[in-house]
């Protein structure tokens, strides 16, 4: 069990290790920036998306469009929104803040599901630990992309933790895994398919304001 929570964490400490990287830790932080975004933008569109669809249909596309629209949606129903302008700079910081969060969140939640889907994959036995790994490689570009937000809203302490709290979640997933076996692998496209659209979402937030927020 050592191993395989050794082999699901080291993804998670690598994108972490790269939000803490001082190219990424300033709001204005060039091509670095950029091309991490474009690395996990890139996993959702063209990993977990599709993989998802051709798990369990079209379905999971719906699935995909509506985590992605909704969090915009709410961002224009709160009130302040279309008010004067002080009050629309308040509620956009709000709404930074609070994408940041939800993605954070969704991102939690495929940690675990995906911690547990790698336990699994190590209880059966049907695959080493390379094969393993390179399966869990895909989160290293998520998980610096969503910490690099968290670390420009809530500084590096704040990235930090959450960084740590992204390592507990997927070990605590991986022995959930090894104690289910394969029972939890129909959920897996469904949450794939969500967690992907509230990432993207969070991405594009998280993209526009690296271009437009000034240099700390």
């Amino acid at each position: 069990m050592l191993l395989a929570v050794l082999v699901s964490c080291l993804p998670v400490l690598a994108g972490l290790a790269l939000a803490m990287a001082p190219g990424l830790r300033q709001a204005n932080s060039g091509h670095w920036h950029r091309v991490v975004l474009a690395l996990a933008t890139a996993v959702v569109l063209m990993l977990m998306l599709p993989s998802a669809v051709q798990t369990v249909g079209w379905a999971a596309l719906g699935v995909f469009a509506a985590a992605f629209a909704i969090p915009a949606a709410l961002e224009h129903l709160r009130p302040g929104h279309a008010g004067h302008p002080g009050a629309a700079h308040d509620t956009a910081d709000h709404n930074d803040a609070l994408d940041i969060e939800l993605g954070f969140a969704g991102l939690l939640l495929h940690q675990a599901i995906e911690g547990a889907e790698l336990g699994a994959i190590f209880a059966v036995g049907q695959t080493g630990p390379a094969v393993a790994l390179v399966l869990s490689l895909h989160t290293v570009p998520l998980v610096a992309a969503v910490l690099h937000g968290c670390v420009l809203e809530t500084g590096v302490r704040g990235g930090l933790w959450r960084g740590l709290f992204l390592v507990l979640t997927t070990a605590l997933g991986v022995v959930g895994g090894q104690l289910a076996g394969g029972t939890l692998a129909g959920l897996q496209p469904w949450v794939s398919a969500a967690v992907g659209g509230l990432l993207l979402h969070t991405l594009w937030h998280t993209w526009t304001d690296g271009e437009h927020r000034p240099a700390a």
